[in-house]
């Protein structure tokens, strides 16, 4: 055999061995995968069975519930005055008592204007009135004598008349002269002259009258002006209230306009509220709103007295004012002040008795509701609105609540806890709310307010 024929056979062979060793490995493994499936334990098969999930549920029915609208607002004081100086002059006193904060009642000092100048100009003004009063009484005393004089003119000229005809009829007798005739002629013509003359006096004490009132009148007119300039320069407080500032110093010259003081009256508060404009039609005057200062610094309860004719049109919002009386006497802390900011709550009529649910049942304006098969069950629900308050019928915990108008009915058990982890079909075992009235009751928050 040659060389290359060796070789073939060589190569043949090793072939040849490989594969027989690949069968027995595969034959091997195929033993053993069927002594151990021989020798397998057998396990019992078990009947599949359903979880279920313990739930806590309230179980619906009617209940009266408040309607009430949030607005936000800054109050301010209804009665409020920044006062000014009315006249010019020189701070001639200030009570010591008189500082920011200080109380004062309606009329109390606040400051005094020196008033020498305008006491000197009202009694300049009352010597000019009685110097025309004089004047006037003193034309009436004339009047009268000119009425005597007329009539005792009158009388002469009659008499002169009379005289002047008998020396005439007496001269064509040839009893008097011409001479006698021109004398008595000119003594009736100088009567004449006389009774005119005083005629004429009297026809102008009217018009001396009327000009010596008309300056009476200004005269007058001018003391009144001096008059208040006089009460001007002392500064009463209009109100009772509080000194919110105060501006002036003793010795301090002021001029008409110069702020002097500013006075707050706490007793009685407006604050104006905005509310979504939906709420114009509930909202009524003299209705209940509680108000809060951010932080719970204080609690105070007003009534609704206006409500704005117009909306906003671009914020939506309706302007709903408030007003709160307080005793300005009472504990300072509990005082509502002006410029402080506070959420309102306003409360419209009760409605009637309505379904509610808990706030935490919603899940995108559905609740889980446990069928007649103990099963969850998805609901579709319209909400009307929300509100903050406690149902210890329904539940004594909860105090955050939806009102329903649609989709759920009188006797409906809606799931209250773990809503999130139940779907829709899951059985489920009942746990009533009302059963936990003894745990919240030991756990403090099952109080009912």
């Amino acid at each position: 055999m040659s060389s290359s024929g060796r070789a073939r056979w060589v190569r043949s062979l090793s072939l040849v061995i490989r594969i027989a060793a690949g069968i027995f490995v595969l034959l091997i493994g195929l033993l053993i995968l069927i002594a151990l499936e021989a020798t397998k334990p057998t396990t019992e098969q078990s009947e599949l069975t359903e979880s279920e999930a313990i739930v806590r549920v309230v179980e619906l029915s009617p209940v009266p519930v408040d309607r009430w609208w949030q607005g936000y607002g800054t109050a301010r004081a209804i009665r409020d005055a920044d006062l000014a100086a009315e006249v010019s002059g020189q701070i001639a006193e200030k009570p010591d008592s008189i500082e920011p904060g200080a109380r004062v009642k309606r009329g109390d000092l606040l400051v005094r204007i020196e008033a020498r100048d305008y006491e000197d100009g009202m009694a300049g003004v009352d010597q000019s009135i009685a110097s025309l009063q004089a004047q006037l009484a003193g034309l009436d005393v004339e009047e009268e004598s000119l009425n005597t004089s007329i009539q005792l003119a009158e009388r002469s000229v009659r008499l002169l008349r009379s005289e002047l005809d008998e020396i005439r009829e007496a001269r064509t007798r040839g009893g008097a002269t011409t001479i006698e005739v021109e004398r008595v002629e000119r003594q009736l013509a100088a009567a004449e002259r006389d009774e005119q003359s005083v005629r004429e006096r009297l026809q102008l004490i009217p018009s001396r009258r009327l000009a010596l009132q008309a300056n009476l009148t200004g005269l007058q007119s001018d003391r009144r002006r001096a008059q208040a300039d006089l009460e001007r320069t002392t500064i009463k407080a209009p109100f009772g209230g509080f000194v919110q500032r105060i501006d002036v110093e003793e010795g301090e010259y002021v001029m008409p306009g110069a702020s002097v003081a500013r006075l707050v009256d706490l007793a009685r508060l407006e604050i104006p509220l905005r509310l979504p404009v939906t709420a114009a039609d509930t909202v009524t005057i003299g209705g209940r709103v509680d108000l809060s200062a951010r932080g719970g610094s204080g609690r105070w309860t007003g009534q609704v007295v206006r409500v704005a004719p117009e909306a906003d049109p671009e914020l939506r919002t309706l302007e709903v004012f408030v007003e709160v009386e307080q005793n300005p006497d009472g504990s300072e802390g509990a005082l509502l002040r002006p410029g402080q900011f506070v959420t309102g709550r306003i409360y419209t009529l009760r409605d009637a008795a309505q379904l509610v649910v808990p706030r935490i049942s919603l899940l995108n304006d559905r609740v889980m509701v446990v069928n007649g098969e103990g099963r969850a069950e998805s609901r579709e629900i319209t909400i009307s609105h929300f509100v903050d308050e406690r149902f210890p019928s329904l539940d004594p915990i909860e105090t955050q609540w939806a009102v329903v108008s649609a989709g759920l009915h009188e006797g409906d058990r809606v799931i209250a806890s773990h809503a999130e982890s139940i779907e829709h079909g899951m059985r489920v075992r009942v746990q009533s709310a009302s059963d936990d009235t003894s745990s919240a009751s030991r756990n403090g928050s099952g109080s009912a307010s």
